[in-house]
Order: structure tokens, then sequence, then C-alpha cells
């Protein structure tokens, strides 16, 4: 799975406001993220694997779309 840099590093600024942490750190920046995404992306390349983009995605229909795809790799 893979998300939009921007998307990314909301859910660490409020996972870090909830914690009582500051935001300015690096964990929550655009720049960290970015390279942190694009590292994962060229690892899911290197192994062949199908990349979901869950921005803006309920859990529910993520699940959904695995699902799918097993269905049709996996036949019925």
């Amino acid at each position: 799975m893979t998300i939009r840099p921007e998307s990314l590093v909301n859910i660490r600024m409020e996972r870090l406001k909830s914690m009582g942490l500051p935001a300015d750190v690096n964990y929550a920046s655009i720049k960290r993220v970015a390279e942190e995404l694009e590292h994962a992306q060229s690892i899911y390349r290197k192994i062949g694997c199908r990349m979901i983009d869950v921005t803006d995605r309920a859990i529910e229909e993520t699940a959904g779309t695995i699902m799918d795809v097993l269905r049709a790799e996996l036949g019925p």
C-alpha cells in the first residue's frame, strides 16, 4: 500500500498532537515522508508487488480492493 506524502504527513502530525509531542519533528516532515515512500515504492517495484494507493480511502474500501485483486489472481 502507498499514500500521498501530504496525507501521511497529516496523519503523522495528528498522531504527534494526540501524544502531546511537537509537530515540527523530522518524523512528520514532508521531505522525510517523501523519501520513505519513495524507498518503499522502490522495494515494491523491485520485488514486483502490486501497489494500492490508500489515500482518502476507508479501511473497508481498501479491504475490498485487496479482495478484488486476490479474487482476480487466485480465481473463484
